[in-house]
């Protein structure tokens, strides 16, 4: 078996998760976000299968295969290792200027890398969290790793590994967010530590300014820091990605009230009449007067199920947990 160099010094994954909001009420609103026919956290206890539940994601993705994503295979082998040990050469003028001719394409050699990240590190990282108590499956697990990572380490040379989880993710999230919209200047972007948010000027009220040593503003720098704490290095990652959804508001809005982040200056003028913390700004949509006229037995059981709290702008969602 091959060897795999291990890089120690670097970081984070770009924890990237959809959170979904939603205001509506329905007929079935004690199932409401469940799945009838999906597996519980019960049935995944029966017979030991959430223990092993992410070997397979693991084997699929050691060499790419899923119906109806050959392509992916195709970016991770066919259109680099395959082209240079010469079992596989593009047609003609095949997309312009590429791998074949040492044109080095951004989108084609990021898949690796991707692939070996995505779906066999963070896999193995969360079989070892379910199946602690199964030392057999973390034994397979640890294979896998080992068969699917020395592909990666073969292409690129020494990767995140022995410390997999910290910043070079984080790196390589901002670096493909960028590339999206063609912004140019990614490293001396990732390598600023001294940049934070920018103080406020209010051009018609100044009595709305936030001045620069205002609590309201993030201290936070762009560049990773491994020493910081697990909730800078949150706001960190949060930040880059309230950056690279823009203009997506229902996800933005969604991480803000999941995480507490990026900072957001609160409203100036609060008319809610009490109903919503000024801090902790908005957490949710009343239901409307259409459902409460139409509605009325529904809605008095969706209400039932926020926890306690009222219908108003300030209660939290079941997800909501952390301000």
């Amino acid at each position: 078996m091959k060897t795999l160099f291990k890089k120690t010094g670097l970081g984070a994954l770009v924890a990237l998760s959809l959170v979904m909001a939603q205001s509506s009420c329905t007929k079935d609103y004690d199932v409401y976000n469940s799945n009838p026919n999906g597996l519980t956290d019960a049935d995944l206890q029966k017979d030991n299968t959430s223990a092993g539940i992410f070997l397979p994601e693991m084997q699929v993705n050691v060499a790419y295969y899923k119906t109806n994503d050959d392509y992916i295979y195709q970016l991770q082998q066919n259109l680099n290792a395959d082209i240079f040990s010469g079992y596989f050469a593009p047609t003609g003028d095949f997309g312009g200027p590429n791998n074949a001719s040492y044109a080095l394409k951004t989108g084609w050699n990021l898949c690796p890398f991707k692939v070996g990240y995505s779906g066999i590190m963070n896999s193995w990282r969360e079989e070892r969290k379910r199946a602690a108590a199964n030392p057999q499956y973390i034994a397979v697990a640890d294979i896998l790793k080992v068969e699917g990572m020395y592909r990666v380490t073969d292409v690129y040379g020494p990767i995140p590994y022995t410390k997999f989880g910290t910043g070079v993710l984080y790196a390589e999230g901002v670096k493909l967010s960028c590339e999206q919209v063609n912004a140019s200047g990614v490293d001396i972007y990732l390598a600023n530590n001294t940049g934070t948010q920018a103080p406020y000027t209010d051009p018609i009220n100044a009595a709305n300014n936030v001045p620069a040593n205002s609590p309201l503003l993030s201290k936070t720098t762009v560049k990773w820091d491994e020493a910081a704490s697990t909730e800078q290095k949150l706001e960190r990652i949060i930040t880059q990605k309230w950056i690279a959804i823009f203009p997506d508001g229902m996800e933005a809005w969604s991480e803000f009230r999941r995480t507490g982040y990026p900072k957001i200056f609160p409203v100036v003028n609060n008319q809610s009449g009490g109903t919503i913390d000024t801090d902790k700004q908005i957490r949710r949509l009343p239901f409307s007067d259409d459902e409460y006229k139409n509605n009325t037995e529904e809605v008095t059981k969706a209400i039932s199920l926020l926890g306690g709290g009222p219908d108003n702008g300030g209660t939290k969602l079941w997800w909501d947990k952390k301000n």
